[in-house]
């Protein structure tokens, strides 16, 4: 559980930095609150992510996930049948 809140806070730390600089080029003027526009600025954005931290926990969460499916599917097999 504490590692899939660990892999949570950095994916949403990172998205939540990333929303807020968008925000603030719109409400500056520098940008126009466009569709193309703002995905043109995410793609940007992302691409800076040179430490490969949201790559690392998007992957940590992913096997977190994993082995709560395997260990559900584990402890409902034990189960006796009725």
């Amino acid at each position: 559980m504490l590692a899939a809140t660990a892999a949570l806070y950095v994916l949403m730390s990172s998205a939540w930095s990333q929303a807020n600089l968008i925000a603030e080029q719109i409400l500056s003027g520098d940008m126009q609150p466009e569709i193309g526009a703002l995905l043109d600025q995410m793609a940007g954005q992302s691409s800076l992510d040179q430490s490969g931290r949201s790559t690392i926990a998007t992957a940590w969460l992913g096997i977190v996930w994993l082995a709560g499916v395997l260990d559900a599917w584990r402890v409902g097999r034990a189960i006796p049948a009725e």
